[in-house]
Parts: structure tokens; sequence; C-alpha cells
């Protein structure tokens, strides 16, 4: 990320790629069998619900997963694992996400249906805090959350950011879904499962600014030209104060900016940037005539 600042302007330039606005109206889901959680059996497909996603044509966040009607003691022994269709089979973890692993000291039980989703405000590892045996952690939705080592709770993590966006080729085929249980004698099942995708679709953004002379002299009729990453391009022309527009510019994408005048030469006539937000103040200065 870089600042340019111009007629006192700061403009934020951010070439990283950003996530796009999701519509839970765009949502797809997708169901599993139910499983026996294998006890003490480590990480085993057996454990494991075999989730076929078919018919994305779009590309998609996985927006939750679903545990339902899962039933455990002794949460302490557990991890709960996805793994896309280009994962590894379990015992391997390549390309695997953990969705739970609550520490060692945790007692409690797993009893209902248990959703993971960014949206949620906790982690089971913090709902559990504290817990004794007899206890059953409440059903919900909860945030994803890594292994925290010993008795520590786990840093919390995100779907959006661990999975991240996916093409209809990365998202299309065998998703599997799994509980593992890492000592005895505890067992547990999982009813069944399910995955919940969002289509990606591109918010909009604004870009604006002025072309001027050294003195600070709007332009009138310079060009100005925006060309996207893809190389389609599209032009407006300034007014008579200089200024120029352009309107439903999406955002994540890169973009050239590129200024023109017959008459007129520019210090810096090309600009790249990324858009995240509306840009305001996106300026160019004349060299002269």
């Amino acid at each position: 990320m870089f600042f340019l600042t111009s007629k006192g302007k700061g403009l934020i330039f951010s070439f990283l790629m950003v996530l796009s606005a999701i519509g839970a109206a765009n949502a797809q889901t997708f169901n599993g069998p139910g499983f026996t959680i294998s006890d003490g059996g480590g990480r085993v497909t057996a454990s494991c619900s075999l989730v076929p996603v078919t018919g994305i044509t779009s590309n998609v966040l996985l927006r939750s997963v679903s545990l339902n009607s899962a039933s455990h003691s002794w949460i302490g022994d557990l991890e709960a694992r996805i793994y896309p269709p280009a994962a590894a089979a379990p015992p391997s973890i390549t390309n695997s996400f953990v969705l739970t692993s609550p520490p060692d000291s945790r007692g409690c039980n797993l009893s209902g249906n248990y959703r993971f989703i960014d949206t949620a405000t906790q982690s089971i590892d913090a709902a559990s805090t504290g817990c004794t045996s007899a206890q059953n952690i409440a059903a919900g939705d909860y945030r994803t959350s890594t292994y925290g080592g010993g008795t520590a709770n786990g840093p919390l993590t995100s779907l959006s950011t661990s999975v991240g966006s996916l093409t209809p080729a990365q998202a299309n085929g065998n998703w599997r879904v799994c509980v593992f249980d890492f000592a005895t004698p505890d067992g547990g099942s999982v009813g069944s499962t399910s995955l919940d995708f969002a289509v990606v679709t591109a918010a909009q953004a604004s870009i604006n600014g002025r072309v001027t002379s050294l003195e600070g002299r709007g332009i009138t009729g310079a060009k100005v030209i925006l060309t996207d990453s893809s190389g389609n391009s599209r032009s407006v022309v300034t007014n008579s104060f200089g200024m120029y527009s352009f309107d439903e510019v999406a955002v994540g994408e890169t973009y050239v900016v590129t200024v023109a005048h017959k008459r007129y030469q520019f210090q810096n006539p090309t600009q790249v940037l990324s858009v995240s937000e509306n840009i305001s103040g996106l300026n160019f200065v004349s060299t002269g005539e």
C-alpha cells in the first residue's frame, strides 16, 4: 500500500485483492451424510462425511460448515477439519483447514447443531472456557479457530481467508467434513453435515479527479482512459473545470488510468491503481503545451 499526494489530497492505492461483497441470497447449500466418530481413531476417513458439490458455475466463497445432531463427550479429544476436493485424504492434512480443535483440558460435550461461520462472535474454545465434563456446549453459530496448544484457547480464523475464493473447478467435487477423536474412551457421532457457498458478486466504486495546468487551471477536453486487467477500456472527457469521473468501477480489480490532450503534455500521464473503495482526487498535472 502506498500514498500519492496531489493538491493536499491523499490517495490510498492498495495492491491487495479485496474480498467482494457476498450476498446471502446467492447461497448454495450441499448436504452430506452422518458418520460415527471413531473413538481414538485419529485422522481416519471413517470419521468424515463426504459432501458432493456440483453445479457451481460462478466463483464462490465457503460461507459456512455445519455439523448437525453432533454428539460427543469430552471435546478436548476432538479436531474438526474440512477437506476441499483438491486436498489429500486423511490422515494427511495437506490443503485442509481446521474448523475447531479445543484445548486438551476441555471435558464438556457436543450436543446439537453447530455451524461454523465468520459472522459468529466467538469460537467453541471461548464458549467452553471453564466447562465441566457434565456440561454441553450450547448449539449455535461459532467462529473457526485453530489449536492453541495445551490448555490455551486457539486463535480465531475465518473461512473467507482460510479457504478463500473458489473457482467452479475448485469448488465442484467431493468435500470431506471430518471430526477426529485422538483419545479413548469416549465416542460420538454426527447426524449430517452441510456446506453453504455464497456467490462472489463484484461491489462497485467510483474514480474521479481533475486535469490541470501547473498553475492549477482546469484543462477542458482532456481524454481520460480507464483500462482494466483484461484490456477493456472506457474513456471520458474533462469538463470546463478539468474534472472527470468514472462510475460503476468494479472493486478488487487493478486498473491503468491514462490522460491525453492534443495540446498538453503531462508529468505522469499513466497511473496504476487497485480499487478497493471510492477514489477521489486522482489528478493529472500538465507540464505545458
